[in-house]
């Protein structure tokens, strides 16, 4: 039996290039993207709003570092979207020309994503601004997010593809 992720991408395969950008890569994407740029925006206030409760300066200072990285990652990946404006000019142009910018920027949200899980400092970690939440608790939802974005990615790229191949 389909799950309801295969029926939408099932969905999505079908559709004609101009409902593709606007539908997956301007709507569904976007909105995916928009929502980890606020949660990422959420706990980098959160990290450096208590960063100096942390004991350990420097791994304070690295926390702050890293989630501000991912939240410059994610706020640069949904300014992409928003003001890549599809002129009608070739899908396959423009799909791959996106696709190649917002995975360099998941690339770099996936970097710092592993140094938090890396650095064994932060393994007990909580942030008291957010009742307390676990360092790692955050890091895993912003994981999270960021598979959902790269799995809609790679999916464009299948579409993106199976366009070229038609010519």
């Amino acid at each position: 039996m389909p799950t309801p992720q295969d029926t939408t991408l099932l969905r999505w395969a079908q559709y004609p290039a101009d409902l593709f950008i606007r539908e997956v890569l301007q709507g569904d994407l976007l909105e995916t993207v928009n929502l980890a740029s606020v949660t990422a925006r959420l706990y980098a206030q959160a990290v450096a709003r208590t960063t100096g409760t942390l004991g350990n300066q420097d791994s304070a200072v690295q926390l702050r570092e890293r989630f501000n990285g991912i939240r410059t990652c994610m706020t640069e990946a949904a300014d992409l979207i928003r003001e890549s404006e599809w002129d009608g000019s070739d899908p396959v142009l423009y799909i791959g020309n996106l696709l190649d910018r917002l995975t360099l920027c998941m690339e770099c949200v996936v970097m710092w994503v592993r140094a938090v899980e890396a650095d064994s400092n932060m393994a007990d970690l909580t942030l008291p601004t957010l009742q307390g939440r676990r360092v790692m608790d955050a890091i895993a939802e912003v994981e999270g997010q960021a598979n959902s974005i790269i799995a809609i990615l790679r999916f464009a790229l299948q579409y993106q593809r199976a366009l070229e191949r038609r010519r």
